[in-house]
Parts: structure tokens; C-alpha cells; sequence
């Protein structure tokens, strides 16, 4: 019975869950393109898109059984016997849990959101796309190192048009920049 005892209060019972920690970013994906206008001329500029991440913590609380219930029903009979046992018993199980917390990195999981990332820069040597509204495409046109390139050639070209649609070409994909009305 004694042993009993001793196994009961001395033994540990462990807790874990999963917390979510700090975000931030991950692997860059693709780029974000908007114009800027400068005086007359128009210039594209880019800034990275990347995945947000985000931290998993594993935390495992341990916890020593200390149950004043378990101890009053197991030692109801010594009450009658020895009560000063009884007494030091019921004063240990009232005491506060002792817990001891354990952290540990588990793992990173993507979020639902891709974030803007690192630096805006030119940009330059990007492939355009434009559409006149007439639906016509003016193509392989392709910005400087600056990230300019030459509207006023654009718009002799196209004639009488009232706007321009301006897209980014890349290997399977096109992305809508920005529309230019005259």
C-alpha cells in the first residue's frame, strides 16, 4: 500500500500541444510589378513576393499527480490508525501542481498568405505587353536597365486610342501592371 502511495505522487503526467509562434517570410515565388511616372517618362518597377511562414511550437507541460481526492479515498482507513500520517499526506496533495514547461521547435508551416519581401529595385529588361483599347496587343517591347521604356512610341503606333493596358511577360505567365488613359 505504501508503495502504491509513493508511485502515485511521485509519478508525472505530461501534457503537449502545438502553439503557433512568430511569422515571417519564406521562399521567394514571383514578383509584384507596378508603373511609376516620372516627369514624362514611365518606368516598371518590381519587388519580390514570397510565402509567409510560419513558426509550430511543441509545448509539454509536466505535471506531478498530486490529487487531493485520490488521497483522501486512499487514505481514509489510516485516518483512524495513524493520523499524522494522515495529515502529512493530505498536506503534500494540497500543494501546487509543479510544472515544468518544455519548448521545442517542430516546424515551419505555410500560411494562407503571400507577402511582400525584400527590396523594390528597376525593373529592368522585363518583357511588355501592351493593349490598346481597341484590343490590339503592341508587343516585344522590353524596358531598360532603368526600367523605363518609350510611351510616346507606343502611342504612334496605336493611333487614336484612349488607354493602355501594360503587362509583364514571362515564360508561362502574364501579369496586368497597370492601365496609362491619355
Amino acid at each position: 500500500f505504501f508503495l502504491f502511495f509513493l508511485i502515485f505522487f511521485s509519478a508525472a503526467n505530461a501534457e503537449a500541444e502545438i502553439v503557433k509562434g512568430e511569422k515571417f517570410e519564406g521562399e521567394e515565388i514571383t514578383y509584384a510589378y507596378k508603373l511609376e511616372k516620372k516627369a514624362d517618362q514611365f518606368f516598371i518597377v518590381k519587388q519580390p513576393l514570397c510565402i509567409e511562414l510560419q513558426e509550430e511550437i511543441k509545448i509539454t507541460k509536466t505535471r506531478k499527480k498530486r490529487a487531493a481526492e485520490v488521497a483522501s479515498v486512499i487514505l481514509a482507513p489510516t485516518v483512524f490508525v495513524t493520523p499524522h500520517i494522515s495529515y502529512f499526506a493530505l498536506q503534500r496533495a494540497n500543494v501546487a501542481l509543479d510544472e515544468k514547461d518544455k519548448k521545442q521547435h517542430q516546424g515551419d508551416v505555410m500560411t494562407d498568405r503571400i507577402i511582400l519581401c525584400g527590396k523594390q529595385e528597376p525593373g529592368s529588361g522585363e518583357k511588355l505587353i501592351i493593349q490598346t483599347s481597341g484590343m490590339k496587343i503592341i508587343k516585344d517591347i522590353v524596358t531598360d536597365s532603368n526600367g523605363a521604356f518609350d510611351l510616346k512610341s507606343i502611342v504612334k503606333k496605336a493611333g487614336d486610342e484612349i488607354y493602355f493596358n501594360i503587362f509583364v511577360k514571362k515564360k508561362d505567365s502574364v501579369f496586368y501592371v497597370s492601365t496609362i488613359y491619355l
